[in-house]
């Protein structure tokens, strides 16, 4: 009797753990998402330099001209050595706001090409970045490991 009584309760427990959300169903969990790439990062599934503290609002705007406005949620992450170049950013665009999004990290991603000119292994990192609006989401991806990180975002889709 009290193995049943215990399935039920972890059945119970099961289903009240916080979720990661999906895109699709507009409710990614960007904090939980966040601790998932550090866990990924740490157990080296993922070739990324450390990853920064999560940026504020206002340190979002300054660095990409992006004003908290424009999003309901953003989880934007950056290498602690800057000169690694890595950064991982995802904006849960307010309404109509995607595509000024996407072209506020255009124009910050031509910023850092402009900044980095002559430093060969930023130069490449910067060039293949990764900016893509999938539903009332937009991702910013500049990191060695791309295709990962990017595919893994695919799959909460």
């Amino acid at each position: 009797m009290k193995k049943i009584a215990w399935i039920c309760l972890m059945l119970l427990c099961w289903g009240c753990a916080p979720s990661m959300g999906t895109i699709t169903e507009d409710s990614l969990n960007l904090e939980m998402l966040s601790d998932t790439f550090d866990e990924k990062i740490a157990n080296q599934e993922w070739q990324i330099n450390v990853l920064g503290e999560p940026l504020s609002p206002s340190q979002i705007e300054v660095i990409y001209g992006i004003s908290e406005t424009q999003y309901e949620a953003a989880m934007v992450r950056r290498s602690v050595v800057e000169a690694a170049g890595e950064e991982i950013a995802v904006f849960h665009a307010a309404e109509g706001q995607g595509d000024q999004i996407v072209e506020q990290l255009g124009l910050y991603q031509n910023e850092r090409l402009t900044q980095n000119e002559g430093l060969p292994y930023q130069q490449g990192l910067i060039q293949n970045a990764h900016i893509r609006k999938i539903g009332n989401y937009v991702v910013f991806v500049c990191s060695q490991e791309q295709a990962n990180v990017i595919q893994y975002i695919n799959s909460l889709a």
